[in-house]
């Protein structure tokens, strides 16, 4: 058996951008997460031929001195934790150290950055992890970080990349997720030189989400604001209607922060099923606010899939803030009462919903006034139905007169 060794920083750097850095697109989450957790109200993204030539993200964050900025570097050196105890509530996007120096490693890497009150800033060259040189410069107070030739040291990486189109792909639905994410920070998008977003901050998720699909489509999307048990859910999601063959319009956001979590997903399904035909999915976009000490996003180098402590009670309580909304498709006027899985001493904050005056006629005579979700699947289950049907008339019909 080989003697074991501790292996060389350089080897560790690029062993850690094997989990970091999966593609070009991988690097533009990494820096836009950092350009957040320094306060940037503005950020500014460019990229050339798919983001392997060139990755560059400019903000007007904080800034760094010179110190710091040679820090960042370290492999996991960070500002954003100081103790174990920090990691079992995270508030910030970055926490873990690895990012900078991991890009660092497999590119020709330049960070240019400078504090507000500072009058010079500092220009740092780093090609394939060593440090090529490092001199005061005068710039733009935040930070600029340029990643160029990505992956130029490890050509066997670089072979697994997919074709210029695919990648532009995934970096655009990055930006897009970073985008809705934080809709109080101006953000723009450069591909080769073309502008392809140019989105101003707003506080209103119709008018964020209407930057990237179809007005008409935000248009036809419905309200989604509950809260229970401590848990928050606020955004839009769609009419039955609109349901599309995939879930790429499912975008959900904990705590601010992008994520994948099958407890979210089975939760949209539990509130559209009988609704939406088997195999469909439903355009939505949801902002849940939780006790930070209540999910555990440190169970994935990437930082995109977490992990809830109540994983149950955040599907029930999603699944009822969306069926709420979907109340809005038929009727009247009656107060909704809590679920049987949460405390009942917690006022429901969504007070009114819509049944037509005959269903709250039949269900007062039945005495089922306080479990409106079947009454309500079934409204919405004959809406569907009904437009299904007219839909294949006039099918049937235009088939006839041709």
């Amino acid at each position: 058996m080989a003697d074991v060794k501790v292996l060389s920083a350089e080897i560790a750097n690029r062993i850690a951008a094997g989990e970091v850095v999966e593609r070009p697109a991988s690097v533009l989450k990494e820096l836009v997460d950092n350009a957040v957790d320094a306060g940037a109200t503005r950020i500014i993204v460019r990229t050339e031929n798919a983001g392997t030539s060139l990755i560059e993200v400019s903000d007007n964050g904080s800034g760094m001195n010179q110190n710091n900025a040679l820090l960042c570097l370290e492999q996991h050196a960070t500002s954003k934790i100081t103790d174990a105890s920090d990691l079992d509530a995270i508030s910030s996007y970055g926490f873990r150290g690895e990012a900078i120096p991991s890009v660092a490693s497999v590119s020709r890497f330049t960070i240019l950055t400078r504090l507000h009150d500072d009058l010079e800033g500092t220009m740092i060259q780093v090609n394939g992890g060593e440090i090529a040189s490092v001199e005061k410069i005068g710039c733009a107070p935040g930070t600029c970080i340029r990643v160029a030739k990505l992956f130029y040291n490890v050509p066997a990486r670089k072979k697994f990349l997919k074709s210029q189109r695919t990648e532009d792909f995934h970096i655009q639905e990055t930006f897009i997720q970073m985008a809705l994410s934080r809709p109080d920070i101006h953000m723009e998008l450069h591909c080769d030189k073309r502008k392809v977003f140019n989105i101003p901050p707003s506080q209103d998720t119709r008018t964020r989400l209407s930057s990237f699909v179809s007005r008409e489509q935000v248009k036809e999307m419905m309200e989604v604001d509950y809260q229970e048990a401590g848990i928050s859910v606020k955004g839009l999601c769609s009419r039955p209607g609109l349901a599309r063959g995939n879930s790429r319009e499912q975008r959900f956001f904990i705590n601010q922060r992008p994520i994948i979590a099958p407890e979210i997903n089975r939760a949209i399904r539990n509130a559209y099923e009988g609704i939406i035909n088997k195999g469909q999915f439903a355009p939505c976009i949801l902002y849940i606010e939780i006790d930070p000490s209540r999910v555990d996003i440190n169970v994935h180098p990437a930082k995109r899939e977490v992990r809830f402590r109540e994983p149950q009670l955040i599907c029930q309580v999603i699944s009822h803030s969306l069926e709420l909304a979907l109340r809005q498709l038929s009727g009247s006027q009656q107060k909704l009462v809590a679920p049987t899985f949460l405390n009942p001493a917690i006022q429901v904050t969504s007070s009114r919903v819509s049944l037509s005056l005959d269903t709250a006629k039949n269900l007062s005579e039945k005495n089922e006034l306080n479990c409106p979700q079947t009454e309500a699947r079934k409204d919405l289950t004959s809406v569907n139905v009904d437009s299904q049907i007219s839909h294949q008339n006039s099918v049937d019909l235009t088939q006839s007169e041709a």
